[in-house]
């Protein structure tokens, strides 16, 4: 609401553009080099098992954290921009300034302990899908997918998210402490419970997002495996 008061209904909208860059050139990445790896692993096995997607995931995640990390910390020093007048080049003249072209790839380290979050989410997700399967001997129904997929999203944003609070901290800090001194500056002035602050609304947006998606995903993977003639379960 003070958001809402001080800027208007378009403070909601702030580097919009540059997040619709950064997610397609996030995805298109992440899916290049997921493509590029599987190959690799091919090579030397038929199949891959759950531990080999494991590593596909995070290689491919990290690499795609370092190319994406300077198109994210330009998003969210634009969000945080009360003026709202500052362009992309007026944002990344100030990070250059503040540290010459490291500076961009401030938040790498706990961007990249991030790539974590994905894996329990899919861990989990697994796992307690092979239990309802293996219970009913038939595929999990929607709801029970919706279910699942809340409840290892919500995991794994629980134990995740003091990173993205620290993450976020860090792209918004426009002086050179290292990452010790940043925590330390961090947790003396707000306290530990700071780390979780804003958790509600992102449990609110991130679990309603990987619900769908892992709803659709059901979908494709249904129709995919109907098509080859295998069960899908």
């Amino acid at each position: 609401m003070d958001i809402l008061k001080k800027e208007g209904i378009f403070a909601f909208y702030k580097g919009l553009k540059i997040s619709m860059v950064g997610s397609v050139v996030a995805y298109g990445v992440y899916f290049f080099f997921y493509r590029i790896c599987k190959k690799i692993f091919l090579l030397r096995r038929n199949m891959l098992n759950s531990v080999d997607i494991l590593f596909i995931t995070a290689i491919a995640g990290s690499i795609t954290t370092v190319v994406t990390t300077p198109i994210w910390l330009i998003q969210t020093r634009m969000c945080v921009d009360e003026t709202g007048k500052k362009t992309v080049f007026g944002h990344m003249k100030d990070i250059y300034k503040e540290g010459g072209i490291r500076a961009f790839w401030k938040g790498l380290l706990p961007s990249l302990v991030l790539v974590i979050n994905p894996i329990i989410n899919f861990l989990l997700y697994e796992y307690m899908r092979k239990r309802i399967v293996t219970q009913r001997n038939k595929s999990p129904t929607f709801s029970s997918i919706f279910g699942i997929s809340v409840i290892a999203k919500f995991m794994a944003t629980a134990v995740t998210y003091p990173i993205l609070t620290l993450k976020t901290r860090a792209f918004t800090n426009n002086k050179k402490n290292n990452y010790a001194q940043l925590i330390q500056e961090y947790l003396q002035k707000e306290g530990v419970m700071a780390l979780y602050r804003g958790l509600y609304t992102k449990l609110f947006q991130t679990l309603l997002y990987n619900a769908f998606m892992m709803m659709s995903f059901e979908k494709i993977r249904h129709f995919c495996m109907s098509l080859v003639g295998h069960q899908t379960y």
